[in-house]
């Protein structure tokens, strides 16, 4: 029992890492814990004209075989006029590289994401947990050395329904490329002496996209892309290697393409529970 106390507090979400790999925006090449499940949820608020937009994201996680994680997700949000079911999503991440160290390792996953719903966002970002239907897959890279976690994810969202943005004015054949680099430094504890030790973390994220798709407006159509660059930061607390609260405040620094507005506040609360 001793030995499994201590296992899972080196591998809570992140098999056999520190805690600085738990992510805010993005996820690690790392999965949970065998025979482990995972309950999400979040919000995330932004201001929009004279009102406030907000989204809440309910996930479960489950992982059975140590490389193979699947999360099923549900959406909802006042984005589109009175708040109401959005989306719902599926993804699945399998880890396809590990090369393991004392304090430190790098992992390579492969990851899709599906989702499906009658929303449509008015923007050619898509994001496919604010209203989107589409597929988006990819490879994520992620390094441990002691303190520091460093993760990339480099992936394309494709098969976007065509969106409808003002009268007359469509997105068509919309193409997402993400690519993002994601940084977490365990700030406490120095050295763990308990699972039940309280973990700090702080994160800084960028987000990025290039976008391509084709623009309908009164009959005309052009092609046209763009860029997105978003920096997200914030603190995360681990209680007793099973419970999370994350917070990240996220900012605009590049805005090629229309796309939901900025800052935004994201909070979320995670339990894990062992089969």
């Amino acid at each position: 029992m001793k030995i499994n106390i201590i296992f899972f507090l080196f591998s809570f979400l992140a098999s056999a890492s520190s805690a600085q790999e738990l992510f805010i925006n993005t996820e690690p090449a790392s999965n949970m814990p065998r025979n482990s499940f995972g309950l999400r949820i979040g919000s995330e608020s932004f201001s929009q004209g004279n009102a406030l937009k907000s989204r809440t994201d309910l996930e479960l996680m489950y992982e059975e075989t140590g490389n193979l994680m699947t999360t099923a997700m549900i959406h909802a949000s006042n984005y589109y006029g009175q708040y109401a079911f959005d989306n719902f999503g599926l993804y699945a991440k399998y880890r396809l590289y590990t090369d393991d160290g004392f304090k430190e390792h790098f992992r390579i996953a492969a990851f899709a994401h599906a989702a499906f719903g009658a929303q449509r966002n008015t923007f050619a970002d898509v994001m496919l947990d604010g209203g989107n239907s589409g597929l988006n897959a990819g490879f994520i890279f992620t390094l441990l050395e002691n303190h520091l976690a460093l993760s990339s994810t480099l992936g394309a969202i494709t098969f976007v329904p065509t969106v409808n943005s003002t009268p007359g004015v469509t997105f068509q054949q919309v193409e997402n490329y993400d690519c993002s680099l994601s940084a977490g430094y365990l700030i406490y504890p120095a050295q763990y002496a308990s699972y039940t030790d309280l973990n700090f973390n702080f994160y800084a994220e960028l987000l990025g996209k290039y976008i391509t798709y084709n623009k309908s407006e009164s009959g005309i159509i052009n092609a046209e892309h763009g860029s997105v660059l978003d920096l997200a930061i914030g603190p995360q607390v681990i209680i007793n290697s099973i419970s999370r609260v994350d917070l990240s405040v996220r900012y605009r620094l590049i805005s090629g393409v229309e796309s939901f507005p900025t800052p935004s506040i994201f909070i979320r609360f995670e339990q894990m529970f062992y089969r």
